[in-house]
């Protein structure tokens, strides 16, 4: 009994219970009696109801009998006769507790409290109420000092409820169920100041538009039921304590999120991109340290606040927000911002302040827009203006190092841009120029692209510091002068300057690591090139009239060299002993490459569509070789020293139909693949057998003159064999020890009559046999592999094996995995049964002269007959799934 007091803490502030449990007869009531008779002085009222299970379910006056007694004990009044249980528990009334002034919990069922109840009640810590009506008058209750309040299972709120506002419950900790309220729209807990838990029964709330938590300081994350709130138009989480915003998918409709001071915020997720509603971003006083890319995706973006966070950059993809109006006035007190990419915010109109933090500024300005301080942004090194007049007070800006200008109708560069002695790098994009100005003499680099009035280039002599020279696609530029005085130059590159037809002065640039010149269609020739001694990349493309090209020789440095369609007629290689990439390319007047066997580090040689050449110098010196491309050298007749050619790992030679015969390809061990498609010529693979090389790709396809192959019978990391077309071959011995072998092809092979079992070719995914006309037998094609067949000929279903064309066709066994049957055959009468089609549940039989019974075919779906054979009558009454 002393344990039980203990427990019970009389003179503590709170509320206590006790449960006793135990079986009947224990002496339950006997202890609760003693303990109630040890402290009931200690309260100003008490009653002890025993046995109220009994007395209860006695008669129906049982409960009215306890009502009476518990009443006159509380009250201390004589015992009231109530003709009805709802008269005893419907009304309790401002007087029957006056003399309650020490009463802790209070626990009402299904009762009304009647009057003015100020001053009453004091103590009251835990009210447990199920209010029976919405007709309560009960008024000045005091709940402030409660710690719990229970209104769980009342009436006074109607599930029509639209509106909730519970701010300012300064002791709320926890929300209540909200599940009962399923038509609210507005939940307001703006300052409850000690709230830490939401819910999770918001998540039930489907037509929730705006949640308001702004000043719960102690909530530290939001329930993951929000996620899916599709109806949600507002979100105010400002000065709480959430530490990370939830996965945003589904909130498609939200158009406000407010996180203003939320102190342990620190990143916003890569969802909220998918937010395509959202108008106000605030994130003002936040510890947001970086948005993601994501917000680029945010179109309808109207306003963005980030005063006062500890951003140090904006995402690029920021300048995707056409629908940016307005950059927060704030914007100026983000002391540590340094990167601000408004670029494409087409809608913004003016700029408040800049911090002077900033060091990179990108903008377009439809009109022109001015930067009020732009000349107290001393840190600036970087700023990009789109479809903007540059502003002269840029002259101002002593550490500018990039200056990127593009899609400006300006005529004519900004006059005195030469004294930013600073500025390394200058782009010019889109810009309708007509000449240049000075330029500052430390420039680095100068990029020039599609400025279509540009005519000549006469400001570059004194660029003695210039590396980099890029000119892309200025149609009316013809002369680049002082071309030779660029000392320092290391890059040069021109594109899609057609008017250009010579480069004088690039034979005195001495420093030049990496030319390409391309499309430029009237470039009839270079000057000699044997002074570039450090030249190591040399590009020629699209120039059609260019015929020559001297001093090739003397580039000893050279270790990539690409010329692609041009009209050059010779090439001499020699002395080019660092030469690793050796790109020519569709060069038809191209007849010979002098010098070819010397080059002992080439990794990749490719001659396609070099139509002249007849035949190479000896390739056994090429060492390193690792790729080999001639295809569509149409008149090439051989590949001497192929066979030395010992860390080949890719040979293209397809559409070489002048090779009759490859020198032997057992010394190849590093081969991986093998194409040779279209050489009609190709009599066949010597070596092929002794091959021990991991080849795993071997395309054949349309050579008509092979015969025969060696056996594949050592070419166990084969995965695809192509054969297709090659309308001589009679066989493919070994075909049977391909186990890795995943993809098959030998359509068009006419003279195939037998294939080897092929029932160790598990992996097999692929087979096609479309017009093997004289294919009798295909054995052992049990594979599982092939319901996942990708591809046929007469349907776009997956899993179908299709062997169009096998007029001779007498037996398929084991496909018991077989879902899709495409061959329109003659006769079907060896080719399906029960066992090895039981699984069947397509099938196209056009062409068919005598169709089998299709008993056991239960799980066909579909049949597909163009013409029912003459005078047969085909029975489907034993095809259960058939549609």
């Amino acid at each position: 009994m002393k344990a039980v007091i203990r427990m019970l803490s009389v003179d503590a502030p709170d509320v206590r219970f006790i449960g006793i449990w135990g079986m009947g007869g224990i002496g339950k009531t006997t202890l609760a009696k003693v303990v109630y008779n040890q402290i009931l002085d200690d309260f100003d009222s008490c009653s002890f109801l025993q046995d109220v299970r009994e007395t209860s379910g006695r008669s129906h006056n049982g409960l009215r009998q306890l009502q009476s007694q518990l009443v006159a004990d509380l009250l201390k009044c004589d015992r009231l006769e109530f003709a009805s249980i709802d008269e005893g528990i419907s009304v309790l009334k401002r007087s029957q507790f006056r003399k309650l002034s020490k009463l802790r919990f209070l626990q009402l069922d299904c009762a009304n409290l009647a009057g003015d109840f100020e001053n009453l009640l004091p103590t009251l810590r835990w009210l447990r109420w199920k209010i029976p009506s919405l007709n309560c008058t009960t008024t000045n209750l005091n709940v402030k000092d409660q710690l719990i309040l229970d209104l769980s299972n009342s009436k006074m709120m109607t599930t029509k409820l639209k509106v909730l506002d519970l701010s300012n419950c300064e002791e709320l900790t926890q929300t209540p169920d909200l599940s009962p309220f399923c038509n609210l729209e507005r939940l307001n807990l703006r300052n409850c100041k000690i709230l830490q838990v939401i819910d999770p029964s918001i998540g039930k709330l489907k037509h929730l538009a705006s949640l308001n938590m702004t000043d719960c300081h102690f909530v530290k994350e939001l329930p993951e039921q929000l996620d899916c709130k599709e109806t949600l138009l507002e979100l105010f989480i400002d000065r709480t304590g959430i530490k990370e915003l939830p996965t945003l998918d589904g909130m498609m409709k939200l158009e406000t999120l407010s996180a203003e001071n939320c102190a342990c915020l620190t990143r916003i997720p890569s969802s909220i991109g998918h937010l395509t509603s959202l108008a106000d971003l605030r994130l003002d006083q936040s510890k947001i340290t970086e948005l993601p890319e994501s917000v680029g995706s945010l179109v309808t973006l109207q306003q963005l606040t980030l005063a006062n966070t500890p951003l140090r950059e904006l995402p690029k993809s920021i300048g995707g927000l056409n629908s940016l109006v307005n950059i927060p006035v704030t914007i100026g007190g983000l002391p540590c911002l340094e990167t601000l990419d408004l670029a494409w915010c087409t809608q913004l109109r003016t700029l408040p302040e800049l911090p002077s933090s900033l060091s990179s500024l990108s903008l377009t300005c439809e009109s022109s827009m001015p930067i009020p301080n732009l000349p107290d942004l001393i840190n600036l090194k970087k700023i990009e203006f789109v479809r903007s007049v540059v502003p002269k007070e840029i002259l101002e800006l002593p550490k500018l190092k990039m200056l990127h200008i593009s899609r400006s109708n300006v005529s004519i560069l900004l006059d005195g841009i030469g004294v930013l002695a600073m500025l390394k790098e200058l782009s010019i994009g889109n810009v309708n120029l007509q000449s240049l100005p000075e330029l500052p003499l430390g420039l680095h680099k100068l990029w020039i692209s599609r400025c279509h009035s540009l005519a000549r280039l006469t400001v570059l002599s004194n660029l003695q510091n210039l590396s980099e020279l890029r000119l892309y696609s200025c149609p009316e530029l013809e002369e680049i002068e002082g071309l030779g005085d660029l000392a320092s130059l290391r890059t040069l590159s021109i594109s899609f300057c057609r008017r250009i037809d010579k480069l004088d002065g690039l034979d005195k640039l001495e420093s030049l690591m990496d030319l390409a010149v391309s499309a430029c269609e009237n470039l009839d020739g270079l000057p000699d090139l044997s002074k570039l001694s450090v030249l190591s990349k040399l590009y020629i493309s699209g120039c059609e009239k260019l015929v020559e090209i001297r001093g090739m020789g003397s580039l000893h440095a050279l270790t990539d060299l690409r010329i692609n369609d041009a009209s050059v007629e010779t090439l001499n290689l020699s002395n080019l002993k660092a030469l690793e990439f050796l790109n020519v390319c569709d060069c038809i007047e191209l007849k010979g490459l002098a010098g070819l066997d010397e080059l002992e580090n080439l990794c990749l040689l490719n001659i396609s569509g070099c139509n002249a050449i007849e035949r190479l110098p000896n390739l056994s010196n090429l060492k390193s070789l690792r790729t080999l491309l001639t295809c569509g050298c149409e008149k090439l007749q051989g590949l001497d020293g192929l066979d030395k050619l010992t860390a080949l790992k890719e040979l293209y030679i397809g559409e070489c139909k002048s090779i009759e015969k490859l020198p032997s390809l057992s010394n190849l061990k590093f081969l991986h693949a093998l194409l040779a498609d279209g050489c009609e010529k190709l009599q066949g693979l010597d070596g092929l057998d002794k091959l021990t090389a991991p080849l795993s790709y071997l395309y054949i396809t349309g050579c008509k003159s092979i015969e025969k192959l060696p056996s594949f019978s050592k070419l166990r990391f084969l995965r695809g064999l192509w054969a297709d077309g090659c309308e001589k071959l009679r066989g493919l011995e070994g075909l049977d020890s391909l186990g890795a072998l995943i993809e098959l092809n030998i359509s068009g092979c006419k003279s195939i009559e037998k294939l080897p079992n092929l029932s160790n070719l598990r992996l097999l995914e692929y087979f096609g046999a479309d017009g093997c006309e004289k294919l009798q037998e295909v054995e052992g094609l049990n594979q599982k592999g092939l319901k996942k067949l990708p591809y046929q000929w007469k349907s776009e279903l997956v899993r179908c094996l299709s062997a169009n064309g096998i007029e001779k066709l007498q037996e398929l066994d084991g496909l018991d995995e077989l879902r899709s049957f495409v061959v329109p055959h003659k006769s079907f009468e060896k080719l399906l049964n029960e066992s090895n089609f039981g699984v069947l549940r397509q099938w196209y039989a056009d062409g068919c002269e005598k169709v089998p019974e299709l008993e056991g075919l239960e799980n066909l779906e579909k049949f597909h007959l163009q013409v029912i054979p003459n005078r047969q009558i085909l029975r489907f009454d034993r095809i259960g799934r058939f549609d």
